[in-house]
């Protein structure tokens, strides 16, 4: 049996640093959190009037960030829900955000050719940061919190000094945008996704590209490393997440994602499971041994349906009603012809 319906755009998701809670930003504006085992949404924070792009867990857990196309930057309470502050000065979209590692503080990209480093106890903005030439897409802190990295439409990944603001340097190699950006557990290393295809990892000391990734047959629009910084996820708009060794360069696996392009994925903190989002508004949990879906699967349908569904498709574990209202099931009959059923010939609405 598949299961059909008019579908959404998943945006962002981000696991809770004890790998508990997944956090999940839709194009109707909504940022929702789900329980990582049962595939439950504990709930849905409301307050952006445009899609949420990106979010991010503080490093304690105790705080969310989401960054919309409305032009702001929401902090939401991670065990109320309650929405902290709304930070407001960029000029056009905002489509990333990192917090630091001790969340003091917490970075924010644009349509504008600058970053903004907001003061999350205040909502201040302590630092606008330029030199950008393009639209910047990524962007990302080190562990150590010295250095702030930033991916743009100019084909360049900046590093700047996380106090002053100077730029330390420029790193030159893509041939398109750069849409995604990470850094390795130790701070030694940085990842770079492009439009032009492919991933580079930097020695973040020297500024020299260490190895570039090809593979996907598509752009490249998120990039992960595992806990342990052995690995590297990317997702890219060929539907594929591939998993790579960061030693060798070589991929491990590509792990299919039904319907449409990935928009982003990460790490579980055990880094056990990969967590993906597409753009036909699928959120799924990958096993990074064997690579099959495990778990659940969430689809954000039209007019505010949400349900989740067993790793193989086949059950249906929680829904609500607009979902219920919208959903069929695609059931072959015994020449294999496609037949369609509602949701409810298979039983009630899953509480």
């Amino acid at each position: 049996m598949v299961l059909i319906g008019d579908e959404g755009t998943t945006c962002a998701c981000a696991f809770s640093p004890d790998g508990q809670r997944i956090a999940s930003g839709s194009d109707d504006g909504t940022l929702r959190i789900w329980d990582a085992v049962s595939g439950t949404c504990l709930m849905s924070l409301r307050g952006h009037h445009d899609r949420v792009e990106a979010c991010a867990f503080s490093s304690q857990g105790s705080v969310i960030a989401s960054a919309s196309d409305d032009r702001t930057l929401r902090l939401w309470d991670a065990a109320s829900g309650n929405c902290l502050m709304t930070l407001r000065g960029h000029k056009g979209p905002v489509w990333s955000c990192a917090f630091s590692p001790d969340g003091k503080r917490i970075v924010s990209t644009s349509i504008e050719h600058v970053l903004r480093l907001w003061d999350t106890a205040t909502g201040d903005c302590l630092k606008t940061l330029s030199g950008h030439e393009g639209p910047i897409r990524a962007c990302a802190i080190s562990p150590d919190g010295s250095c702030i990295a930033s991916g743009s439409d100019d084909r360049t990944l900046r590093l700047g000094d996380a106090t002053s603001g100077n730029c330390l340097m420029t790193l030159r190699g893509h041939g398109d945008s750069i849409w995604a950006c990470a850094f390795s557990p130790d701070g030694s290393r940085i990842a770079s996704g492009s439009e032009d295809h492919t991933i580079r990892i930097w020695d973040v000391a020297s500024g020299d590209c260490l190895m570039t990734l090809c593979g996907h047959e598509d752009f490249v629009r998120t990039c992960a490393f595992s806990p342990d910084g052995t690995r590297l996820a990317s997702g890219s708009d060929d539907r594929t997440i591939r998993v790579w060794d960061t030693a060798s360069g070589d991929c491990l696996m590509a792990l299919l994602h039904d319907g449409d392009w990935v928009w982003t994925c990460a790490f579980s903190p055990d880094g056990r499971q990969i967590a993906s989002a597409s753009a036909g508004g699928t959120l799924r949990l990958w096993d990074t041994a064997s690579g099959v879906p495990v778990g659940f699967q969430v689809h954000l349908l039209s007019q505010g349906g949400v349900a989740t569904l067993s790793a193989d498709g086949t059950r249906i574990l929680h829904a609500n009603e607009e979902a219920w209202r919208d959903l069929a099931w695609l059931v072959p009959d015994e020449h294999g012809a496609l037949e369609t059923y509602p949701a409810e010939t298979f039983g009630p609405l899953p509480e």
